[in-house]
């Protein structure tokens, strides 16, 4: 080796310089051995033996934003207001119609009730409606006879005479008697004259159905009814007293109208139905 100090040569095997002195430079070798890496040293926390089947990793929660959370909560509050309000229009609804129900219920009942009440009503009036009828009859043959006796007076002035015979109001209720007036006067104007006199008392004896006895020029019986079917006859001045076996119609060529007289009522020409 080379003395660093004087540059003398001397052998590898000194440790110092013949020469000088100094001591001998040996040359640095580098360490060669393998570096042992040292892992660092990780704190974990202390595991309480919890199988690891029953391990589960936390859900990752996303963040919501505070508009996000207001805007939610008015969505709710606005769909339990719209619940609120149906479950209120339901409630009422049913009350309504459970209302309802019982006044429907109430008005039957009473519409029953009227209904039996009406029934029983009609029931005990049955007797008395004929009655009732036959004496609207009666009035109709009355106001009939009145007009009867108007035109004899309106005819007296035209020096037309009334003789014997019976005039009807249409072919329905029979045939009147030829030259029941004097010749300045047809039947079919008599009738029209009768007609136009009872329409002008009352407009409910107009087109009613009706027959006048004459004799010696003055009326002396007068029958009416509704139409020509009703057994419902009035007669006057003798009364009918209760409906008649035959109508007007039925009774055609069976009773001679010509002799109808003055004592006789609708019951003793067309029949009584109380006595069947």
């Amino acid at each position: 080796m080379v003395c660093p100090k004087c540059a003398n040569e001397f052998s590898d095997d000194m440790s110092f310089c013949p020469n000088c002195g100094a001591a001998a430079a040996r040359p640095v070798i580098p360490d060669t051995a393998p570096v042992t890496y040292t892992a660092p040293v990780i704190s974990r926390a202390p595991v309480h033996n919890t199988p690891q089947s029953t391990v589960q990793s936390a859900p990752v929660v996303p963040q919501v934003s505070e508009y996000e959370e207001r805007a939610a909560d008015s969505v709710w509050k606005k769909a339990a207001a719209a619940l609120a309000v149906i479950a209120l229009i339901l409630a009422a609804a049913v009350v309504l119609l459970v209302i309802d129900r019982g006044r429907l219920q109430t008005e039957l009942d009473d519409g029953e009730k009227s209904s039996r009440a009406a029934d029983s009503r009609s029931s005990g009036l049955d007797s008395k409606e004929s009655e009732l009828s036959v004496k609207e009859a009666n009035y109709m043959a009355k106001e009939v006879f009145a007009a009867a006796s108007e035109s004899v007076e309106f005819l007296s002035q035209a020096d037309c005479v009334i003789g014997y015979g019976v005039v009807c109001s249409s072919y329905d209720v029979g045939q009147t008697t030829s030259k029941v007036v004097g010749l300045d006067f047809s039947n079919d104007e008599l009738t029209k004259l009768i007609n136009d006199l009872l329409a002008d008392k009352d407009e409910g004896l107009s087109g009613i159905e009706w027959f006048v006895y004459f004799d010696g020029g003055e009326p002396v019986a007068a029958y009416a009814a509704q139409n020509g079917d009703t057994r419902i006859i009035g007669s006057y001045p003798r009364a009918a007293a209760a409906r008649c076996l035959l109508s007007f119609r039925s009774a055609k060529g069976t009773v001679t109208l010509e002799h109808a007289a003055s004592g006789k009522s609708a019951n003793d020409l067309f029949g009584n139905e109380e006595d069947k």
